[in-house]
This record gives C-alpha cells, sequence and structure tokens, in this order.
C-alpha cells in the first residue's frame, strides 16, 4: 500500500498542474483518515463463565459491554470472545438463574478474563392449585364401548 502511493506522489510530482494539486491534497487527506482508523487497533477480551459454586462452564450466558451498546454470549463450552478498543469497561455478565456481576477491565493488550456467578438461590412459596372439573359426564378413561353378538361376528368372517 505504501509502495503504490509513494509511486503516484513521485508520478504527480513530474506534473505541473492544479491537477496536481487536488490529487496531492486528497492523497494526504487519504492517509490522514486511513491512519485514524488504523490507530483505532482492536484488542480482545476472552474467558469463559463459570457458576461460582460448581465450577461448571455456562453456555449462552450474557457478555455486555456498558456504553458500547455491544454484547455476546458464551458458547457451548462457556466461552467468549469479544474484540474492543483499548480503553476501560464496565463489563456485565449474567444468566438466566444466576446473580448479574458487573467488573472492570481495563483494555490494553489482548487479555483472557474467567467470570463466575453466583446461582439466585431465591425461594418461593408453596403454589396450590386447585381446579373444579368442567366435564362432569366423563365417568371413565375408556374410548368407546361396542358389543357384538356371535352372529353379527359371522357376517365380518
Amino acid at each position: 500500500m505504501a509502495f503504490l502511493l509513494l509511486a503516484m506522489d513521485l508520478y504527480l510530482l513530474r506534473k505541473k498542474s492544479l491537477f496536481r494539486i487536488v490529487c496531492l491534497s486528497l492523497l494526504g487527506i487519504y492517509i490522514l483518515l486511513f491512519n485514524t482508523v488504523l490507530g483505532q487497533e482492536k484488542l480482545t477480551l476472552s474467558g469463559y463463565i463459570k457458576d461460582s459454586n460448581s465450577g461448571e462452564n455456562l453456555i449462552a450466558a450474557v457478555i455486555r459491554v456498558k456504553d458500547q451498546n455491544l454484547n455476546t454470549y458464551s458458547n457451548n463450552y462457556g466461552f467468549y470472545s469479544l474484540s474492543l478498543p483499548a480503553g476501560t469497561y464496565e463489563v456485565e455478565i449474567s444468566f438466566v438463574g444466576y446473580a448479574s456481576k458487573t467488573e472492570t477491565v481495563e483494555l490494553n493488550a489482548d487479555q483472557r478474563r474467567n467470570f463466575e456467578i453466583t446461582p439466585n438461590s431465591s425461594v418461593i412459596e408453596e403454589v396450590i392449585v386447585t381446579g373444579k372439573k368442567e366435564d362432569d359426564n366423563v365417568t371413565s378413561p375408556q374410548m368407546g364401548n361396542l358389543k357384538f353378538t356371535m352372529e353379527e361376528l359371522k357376517i365380518f368372517l
């Protein structure tokens, strides 16, 4: 890429026109924008989400980066991976039946970070289900009852 830009620059130096000035200006703007995009290097935050009691990997746990509108899920092995620019982030881990956990992560190099979350041990009160039988005419689980005499059966044979 740099060789192509250098060759273009040398070609345009030979030309003495308004075209040369416009092209060099556009080339300078392109280089500035290209370096700005490259300056935002992406780093990787990855690791495993586990149950703090059993150490079991949690499948489909949600890993959310607050203020970035970015989230991902842990895979079938409890592994997750996020690509982010360098910086400090609030990472929230949540899973159904577990207490959510938020930690601050300073990302200035690729980092492996394992999270352990605790199950919610909420106890609910006893549930009693009552109802009224709507169809009172059902008295047995028998589906049907057919009666044949021997003479009627002989017709079919």
